[in-house]
């Protein structure tokens, strides 16, 4: 009994044995994975603030080009308001003169 016992506890010292060995190799490349990653560090965070600052200029762009639009139809409307008032002041003159009336909506 004293063989089996010699050849199941070695068996068993070897099976530890092999779980240490890994479990440190696995430590020792994490420790080398994060030595990649810090070096890198630096330069992923200029990335970073490289694309939040061209994602604020588009915003801001967005947003004055969104006040150049709401500017330009309140425009528009002034322009078609004076228009309809053009519109009417000229068929009133024209029944007056009596020629032909002008109706924006006929066609040429």
């Amino acid at each position: 009994m004293s063989e089996a016992f010699k050849y199941i506890a070695g068996f068993i010292t070897a099976v530890i044995g092999a779980w240490g060995t890994v479990w440190l190799q696995r430590a020792k490349n994490q420790g080398n994975n994060e030595n990649i990653y810090a070096e890198h560090t630096e330069e992923l965070f200029r990335r970073i603030d490289k694309l939040t600052t061209d994602l604020e200029k588009r915003t801001q762009e967005r947003d004055d080009l969104k006040e150049q639009v709401l500017s330009l139809k309140g425009q528009v409307r002034n322009l078609e308001i004076k228009i309809d008032k053009l519109s009417q002041e000229f068929n009133e003159e024209s029944k007056n003169d009596g020629s032909e009336k002008y109706d924006k909506n006929s066609k040429d």
